[in-house]
């Protein structure tokens, strides 16, 4: 049985990175990002079957709907990987609660919903 991992903000840098790691080491993966291009690229690039759900993690709707595609693609999850933060310089105080959403509350949406999901994989051991 093939792990299956949810990698969230595989559209560029560490995120596609992850997403190829595991991809290689024959996970199927679940890849989430805001930028559909990219995350097809990334997608592309995954050498075992991967899916893919574009959405922004900053607007509510789309996280429900990124976790309800998952849970209907995947059925399951072995490994969760947040790879995504919002982030802008300089910081302003009106920005804050924008920072928190997406870096704090948005994790803790994502793996409330998907750790009922989890199961044991040893495939890796």
């Amino acid at each position: 049985m093939r792990c299956l991992v949810y990698v969230v903000g595989a559209s560029s840098g560490i995120g596609r990175a992850t997403a190829a790691l595991f991809s290689r080491l024959g996970a199927n993966v679940m890849l989430t990002g805001r930028n559909q291009a990219n995350l097809q690229e990334t997608c592309d690039t995954c050498q075992s079957p991967a899916h893919m759900v574009t959405g922004d993690m900053t607007n509510e709707s789309d996280v429900e709907n990124i976790i309800n595609e998952t849970i209907s693609k995947l059925g399951r999850l072995d490994i969760l990987v947040s790879c995504l933060l919002f982030l802008s310089v300089p910081l302003y105080w009106n920005l804050f609660a924008r920072y928190f959403f997406v870096n704090v509350r948005n994790r803790k949406e994502i793996q409330s919903q998907t750790v009922p999901m989890v199961t044991v994989c040893s495939d890796y051991s």
